[in-house]
């Protein structure tokens, strides 16, 4: 409760007034209104608040006993204002369970629910909140009760565990002279390989010139460019932004310096050519008048504005572009230069789309097609706040690959050696692939099947998932499979082929390692979603997962461990996280174990089968 409303002493005359000012003003805005919830959690507290006030003047009056409740709030008289003081009652009475169980079998939205737990509180003479807490404890051991609700808890919490242990190897995906070093690397500092492999496929896609694109299906025009939007999701101090540096800045800072500096000679020597000539040969050879300093090509950049992206695109139509971020959470701050459309135009930029934009003085720019990737790392608490409930409407959410990092600890001990991964091998294959044309690829005929394989299951989970935001995210998977299998080949190719050869067909092994990878993204995002959204919906599993994955990071966790570093349970209490730790003993993830007199959890390495 917000100081503007949390007093200690309060007359009914107050709250009745209070109430008043806040019910005009709530029909004055409207529902849609920024204030609205703001008032209404308002009203909400102020009416439990009268409640207990009213409550407590009645049994001051009255000789009537008071009745059984779970929470009293005695009446105390301080310097002639009415306060009091609460105290609890450790089991509730029979009825008020009978009304809970009872609302718990009625299949209520949202908004229905709050008004069942709004009537049962007026009517108990307790607070919304209270009784809110009582449903969804009730909902837990009921929960606990059912043998098909503990088979289906177990399943789930299986699932979530299976999806945090999964890795991926390198060589599956790589050419072998870039999947060891990568490895190796991945090694050195704590890292997933998943979490280089992301980045290396950032880095290259954006390398690609504009217009690059992989032909699915051509008689319905279904075509994906190789643009990629990719996040690495970790805490502060996990070693991600000295493998992005090593990864991608590094070899795209060669590229600009080289592409840069040739320019730089060709002005030079186009410059000392005409002022070496007369003026007539200037007049047949400069016909344009004496030679102007190039604009610097960049090959990424840390900041932008949609508009800033269409000129640039419109001054170098054929540079693709990388917006990287090490901090990829402030791109989601749109609007911040007043456009209201800064969402959309991210939305347009996946599939590569230009922009005409028109302004009273004429058009600012004129774009028939862009290329922007995007890489960045966020924190996993950040990206939980940016995710909300997860329904992701507009879809921005599916457009991104995500691999969570989690926290581990590195050391500089180890076999030291004087390879430099990116003179040696990251370089080149950056200027190899800057140095491909405009390229349009077909899929063969095998590698086809195989994609429409993966199509049909992705459509079959979308028309059957009841969770909008994952409806979105297996949509986008059937284009994802396509830019993942384009990139894919074209490391393989470049690597492999002369410099400048390199083959329009994609294979079916590439197809089949993209596949592989679509179904790595997916449960990631599942994985990143369950613990986003649990804190609204109550489940479980998510709450038991992020548990168990703690304890098999530090060992033995205490409730107090847990409110610290589990950002779901960060609110729970003490009470509610002891009875999860006995919850996952009785399943067999773990022992509990008394420390002082803490009581702790300690989970086994992996989950019991």
């Amino acid at each position: 409760m917000s100081d503007a409303y949390d007093s200690y002493y309060r007359t009914p005359a107050e709250i009745e007034r209070r109430l008043a000012e806040i019910a005009a003003r709530l029909k004055e805005i409207g529902p849609s209104h920024v204030l609205n919830d703001e008032l209404h959690e308002e009203f909400i507290a102020l009416f439990d608040e009268q409640t207990r006030l009213n409550y407590q003047l009645d049994s001051l009056f009255s000789n009537q006993p008071p009745p059984p409740l779970e929470q009293i709030d005695l009446p105390v008289d301080r310097q002639g204002k009415l306060g009091y003081h609460r105290i609890t009652i450790a089991t509730p009475p029979k009825e008020l369970i009978e009304k809970i169980d009872q609302l718990i079998d009625k299949p209520l939205g949202k908004t229905e629910l709050d008004i069942e737990l709004l009537h049962i509180a007026q009517e108990t003479r307790r607070t919304t909140l209270d009784i809110r807490n009582l449903y969804y404890t009730r909902i837990t051991e009921l929960e606990e009760i059912d043998p098909e609700n503990q088979k289906q808890l177990k399943t789930d919490l299986d699932q979530l565990l299976t999806i945090a242990d999964q890795t991926l190897d390198l060589k599956e995906f790589l050419p072998l002279p870039l999947a060891n070093p990568l490895t190796r690397q991945a090694q050195l500092m704590s890292l997933r390989p998943e979490v280089l492999l992301l980045a290396l496929l950032a880095g290259i896609s954006s390398c690609h010139k504009v217009g690059t694109e992989l032909v699915i299906e051509e008689e319905m025009q279904f075509t994906v460019p190789p643009i990629l939007y990719c996040g690495i999701v970790a805490d502060s101090g996990q070693k991600k932004s000295p493998i992005l540096r090593t990864l991608v800045k590094k070899p795209l800072d060669a590229l600009e310096r080289a592409v840069n500096e040739a320019l730089k000679a060709k002005y030079e020597a186009e410059l000392e050519d005409y002022r070496a000539c007369t003026q007539e040969e200037r007049n047949d050879r400069f016909p344009n008048g004496e030679p102007q300093q190039p604009d610097p090509i960049d090959y990424y950049l840390s900041d932008l504005t949609p508009a800033g992206i269409h000129r640039q695109f419109a001054k170098h139509p054929e540079r693709g572009l990388l917006y990287f971020r090490d901090e990829l959470s402030a791109m989601f701050k749109f609007d911040r230069f007043g456009k209201s459309t800064e969402r959309q135009d991210f939305l347009s930029f996946y599939d590569g789309s230009g922009s005409k934009e028109l302004r009273a003085e004429g058009f600012a720019s004129r774009t028939t097609q862009t290329q922007l990737s995007i890489l960045g790392a966020i924190q996993p608490e950040l990206l939980r706040q940016l995710l909300q409930d997860g329904s992701d409407p507009d879809g921005l959410w599916a457009r991104f690959l995500f691999v969570a990092q989690p926290q581990q600890k590195s050391s500089l001990r180890g076999q030291r050696t004087r390879y430099n991964i990116n003179t040696e091998l990251l370089n080149p294959l950056y200027r190899k692939v800057d140095a491909l044309p405009r390229m349009t690829y077909y899929l063969s005929d095998a590698a086809f099947d195989l994609y429409a394989n993966y199509y049909d299951r992705l459509e079959h989970l979308r028309c059957t998932s009841s969770d909008p935001g994952m409806q979105a995210l297996y949509s986008k998977m059937e284009g994802t499979i396509g830019r993942l299998a384009l990139n894919l080949h074209v490391i393989d190719e470049v690597l492999d082929q002369p410099e400048g050869v390199i083959s329009k067909e994609i294979h079916q092994k590439h197809v089949k390692q993209a596949g592989k990878l679509v179904r790595f993204f997916i449960n990631q995002a599942k994985r990143i979603r369950s613990t986003a959204v649990t804190a609204e919906n109550h489940e479980l599993a998510p709450h038991l997962a992020a548990i168990v994955e703690r304890s098999r990071q530090v060992g033995s966790v205490s409730a107090r461990d847990i409110k610290r570093f589990v950002w779901s349970l960060r609110n729970a209490s003490p009470t509610d996280i002891r009875n999860h730790f006995l919850t996952l003993e009785k399943m067999g993830y773990g022992k509990c174990e008394q420390s002082l007199s803490r009581l702790c959890f300690c989970a086994k390495k992996e989950a019991k089968s």
